[in-house]
């Protein structure tokens, strides 16, 4: 677990910052983290990194992803960007733009990517977490 979190941090963190991460929602399949301290401000446009951590790897291997996301705070919109696939070890299986494309769309109510726009856009919700996978494996009852 130890390179899974290094591989994090090199994916999402600011050149010599240590990520802050951010429970922004949990349930029974995923947990969502968002980075907080590298949350890069343009008006009202926000982008910042969500890391999002499965209870089981998916078929492909993939056990979480780390998508860089754009919010518009003012129009409730976000445009994803690259979306990074890493396995149990930290290896990276596969990066890339996300299938639905990079342009701003609307957010569904209740979704990971609406909790992290509460976060990042208003300062709604968010507990701090050192280790977002030891965080999420005692959620999942893994440890």
């Amino acid at each position: 677990m130890p390179l899974l979190i290094a591989a994090i941090a090199f994916l999402v963190a600011p050149p010599f910052a240590e990520p802050q991460w951010y429970r922004v929602n949990s349930g029974k399949q995923t947990i969502a983290y968002v980075e907080g301290l590298g949350i890069a401000k343009d008006g009202d446009l926000r982008t910042t990194s969500m890391a999002t951590i499965r209870s089981a790897a998916s078929m492909d291997g993939s056990l979480m992803f780390v998508t860089k996301l754009t919010f518009n705070c003012a129009t409730g919109e976000v445009s994803e960007h690259k979306v990074t696939y890493l396995d149990e070890q930290g290896n990276v299986l596969r990066s890339g733009d996300p299938i639905a494309g990079t342009a701003f769309h609307s957010i569904f109510e209740g979704t990971n990517i609406d909790f992290a726009r509460r976060f990042v856009c208003a300062g709604e919700g968010g507990t701090r977490v050192d280790d977002p996978v030891a965080d999420s494996r005692i959620a999942f009852g893994m440890q």
